[in-house]
């Protein structure tokens, strides 16, 4: 079995792992990064998401370092536009704002990141067994034809649902009740002009005469504009009761709610202004899931602490976006405003456990109880987690220590100087 060595492994290559890896080149690590999909970005590219969260509060840049380098990216090759205080479909009540992106450019931007930073990247590839050690940690990866083996200073759990936790037999939190799934979908020949335009009052009232017709599973019909084209990415299916670790459920969900997109889109067609002559584009190869299982932690991110808008001592990143939870039962969303003046930040030891002093959990699966994932779980916000792990576990491989001995004042000056905002 051939070997490979590696200062910093992460496994997963979504955006928290993948940001990760960029911080820990950046930090002057070596860098292996697994991925099972063959393109990085995860929900964000695969599941054609469109749009992003959190990377922007009041029409400027919020979370800074690498969450803002992408989003500029996107922004200034026009394949990123930025929207603010946008009225969410699910709660016009509660106003965000986002970046809407072209997803194809977001997997090619980060392509050339890690291949800027000369990270080891292997996509297609599973991680099916990970052992701690002493000084390091072994990890097993490979395909259905050939398995190889990884030794690691330090390892970053970007797997979105604590796998890595799991295979080290670490006790995790695990929601009993779930959110539902969606399935996005694209679609083209759209009039740009029309839906530039769109309302909240219109989308509202599309949706209300969608569930009276029983065409619409939910009170959401989210709808991001594509950069530099006359498509658009939409956000109306629905998976009630599937549990995120069901695969066959989550199978069977992949196919009802593709039989819902064949309804939605010719009711869209015939009830929107501007989407006569769209058809169908594109049906994303991942489903959405909107839970985790999650890392206890040294620190639970509680409920409250949002509502209070808590700035830890310990910070090493910070969120702005609503508690948003997806409730299957009568197909609306709980929204709740952050606290105190809009924002909080990520402690340090939500993402680390005595029980696993080499491992660093980045993006959805840090410690946090359910309205605080529901908040922290989006895509700009895991990539400011993502390069919070990669710092920190660059800095303790490279200095010969681990996670529960790392300075957390050196990490915090360090995330700084790298343009992360951390309070």
């Amino acid at each position: 079995m051939k070997k490979f060595n590696a200062q910093v492994l992460i496994v997963g290559g979504g955006v928290a792992g993948t940001t990760a890896a960029i911080a820990a080149a950046r930090t002057n690590a070596s860098v292996m990064l697994i991925e099972s999909q063959y393109a990085l970005g995860g929900i964000a590219t695969n599941g054609m998401l469109c749009n992003m969260f959190g990377t922007h509060l009041q029409g400027k840049p919020f979370l800074g370092g690498i969450p803002n380098e992408i989003a500029e990216s996107l922004i200034t090759s026009g394949n990123g536009e930025l929207f603010s205080k946008v009225p969410l479909s699910s709660g016009p009540n509660v106003v965000v704002d986002r970046v809407d992106y072209n997803p194809e450019a977001f997997k090619i931007l980060l392509d050339e990141m890690v291949s800027r930073h000369e990270i080891d990247v292997w996509l297609g590839h599973t991680v099916t067994a990970v052992h701690q050690m002493n000084d390091k940690v072994l990890a097993v990866f490979g395909t259905a034809t050939e398995v190889y083996e990884v030794e690691a200073d330090m390892v970053i759990d970007a797997t979105g649902n604590a796998n890595v936790f799991k295979m080290m037999a670490i006790d995790i939190h695990r929601d009993e009740k779930v959110q539902p799934v969606s399935l996005m979908f694209r679609l083209c020949d759209i009039d740009k002009a029309v839906v530039r335009n769109l309302t909240s009052d219109t989308i509202q009232a599309v949706i209300r005469q969608g569930l009276e017709a029983k065409i619409l599973p939910a009170r959401v019909l989210g709808i991001a504009k594509i950069p530099n084209s006359s498509q658009i990415g939409v956000n109306a299916t629905r998976g009630v009761d599937i549990h995120h670790n069901d695969t066959k459920a989550l199978s069977q969900a992949m196919i009802d709610m593709r039989r819902q997109i064949s309804e939605i889109v010719p009711f869209l067609k015939a009830n929107l202004k501007g989407f006569s002559d769209a058809s169908l584009s594109g049906v994303a190869a991942v489903v959405g899931v909107r839970d985790a299982d999650r890392l206890i932690g040294q620190y639970e991110i509680k409920d409250e602490d949002l509502m209070k808008g808590v700035k830890f001592e310990d910070a090493v990143c910070t969120c702005c976006y609503p508690v948003d939870i997806h409730i299957a039962e009568n197909g609306g969303s709980i929204l709740k405003n952050i606290g105190g003046d809009g924002y909080y930040t990520i402690p340090y030891r939500s993402m680390v456990t005595e029980a696993a002093p080499r491992v660093i959990a980045a993006g959805r699966c840090i410690a946090s109880q359910r309205a605080a994932f529901a908040s922290l779980r989006i895509v700009g916000t895991s990539m400011a987690i993502g390069q919070a792990a990669g710092t920190a576990a660059a800095m303790a491989a490279v200095s010969h220590t681990d996670a529960l001995t790392l300075s957390v004042k050196q990490l915090q000056q360090k995330l700084v100087e790298h343009g992360l905002r951390i309070r």
